[in-house]
């Protein structure tokens, strides 16, 4: 069986749509699977058909720590024969605030897989566009990775950024990751798209590349309005689209199965606490002032206010669950957006000020 994160952290660039294409693809070629959605947008979810605003429970309830575990067979959708959905929404961008501070928060999400792997042929998991707590939960659950390429400048400094991140995973707590490179949103014809090829085979190597591109189509949206694949809407509908999604399933069979004996380890048999020394970092957010309300945004959420809550100093705190690395961020104060009055380091950026966090 392989684990499969689908994995960029940016934004964009096709991991939803090659979630959910390859684990239909699988099914396609017989496989049963199990596609999990660790993207608190729920487009996963969404692309299969279930509205993730509509859903009591996700995989927030199955990784979250309670007082009695949530079995994973109890959230799960069937959206297919031989497909089961592990859905998601919104509830799990909570999920770094409901953990801070707790043991083993890193390895959740494999201790959860491993209870169901022989269930599975294989396991896809659509991860969110950043390298937090959720990400850090997919690949040491992994035993593969693909990263979906999107032909943009900014794609090729992201690249660099994620192969440190597996690197550090293989070196500090002896978890290997099988990684691979798919270029999306291609066209062929675009000189820059060429320079970009060349550019990319640089960086990771034609041995990291997986030889099929995805082609740029408009069925890619029309089949997501429908809330299906466009390997279910067949090759009369979707053309290039479905064909491209067909040999790139293809590939991921013949490389799962030659690739070097991967399994799925046992929840204790890597050092998670070495991850969370080397990789997250618990970070104190704070705001001293008179307010009514309090909340926080950066690019380490994706700009979506977090809450602060008062202590019984008055003061307006969050933990929250950091990379190391640089972040812009503010606070919203009362409904006004401002920089931290705390914090002298500030980035402009199209006449916009934003606080700079540093986590080393």
């Amino acid at each position: 069986m392989a684990v499969i994160s689908v994995i960029n952290q940016k934004g964009g660039c096709g991991k939803t749509t090659t979630s959910v294409n390859v684990s239909t693809g699988l099914v396609r070629r017989g496989y049963r699977v199990l596609l999990v959605d660790m993207d608190p947008q729920g487009h996963s979810t969404l692309g299969l058909g279930f509205d993730p605003d509509a859903l009591t429970q996700t995989v927030f309830d199955v990784i979250d720590t309670r007082e009695q575990d949530v079995p994973l067979s109890t959230v799960a959708l069937q959206p297919a024969e031989r497909l089961t959905l592990l859905p998601s929404n919104v509830a799990l961008s909570s999920f770094e605030q409901s953990m801070a501070g707790k043991a083993w928060r890193e390895s959740r999400l494999a201790k959860v897989l491993f209870k169901v792997k022989n269930q599975y042929d294989y396991i896809i998991i659509d991860c969110p566009p950043s390298l937090g707590l959720l990400t850090v939960n997919a690949l040491l659950a992994s035993t593969h990775v693909i990263v979906p390429i999107d032909s943009g400048f900014y794609s090729l400094s992201g690249v660099k950024k994620l192969r440190e991140t597996v690197e550090m995973l293989r070196s500090k707590v002896q978890h290997e990751l099988n990684i691979k490179h798919v270029i999306t949103f291609y066209d062929s014809k675009s000189t820059f798209n060429k320079d970009f090829l060349s550019d990319l085979h640089k960086i990771v190597g034609l041995e990291s590349l997986f030889k099929q591109k995805i082609r740029r189509s408009m069925k890619f949206d029309a089949s997501q309005r429908q809330g299906r694949s466009v390997i279910d809407l067949g090759s009369k509908r979707c053309g290039v689209a479905f064909r491209d999604y067909l040999n790139l399933t293809q590939e991921i069979v013949e490389w799962t199965k030659t690739a070097r004996n991967f399994r799925l380890r046992s929840l204790r048999t890597t050092n998670k606490t070495e991850v969370r020394r080397q990789m997250v970092r618990a970070i104190n957010m704070a705001y001293r002032g008179e307010a009514r309300d309090v909340k926080i945004a950066g690019a380490f959420n994706d700009w979506q206010p977090l809450p602060l809550q008062k202590n019984k100093n008055g003061q307006w705190e969050t933990a929250i669950e950091l990379n190391p690395g640089q972040y812009e961020y503010k606070f919203i104060v009362d409904g006004n957006w401002i920089t931290d009055p705390n914090n002298a380091k500030v980035e402009i950026r199209n006449n916009i000020v934003n606080s700079v966090l540093v986590v080393k």
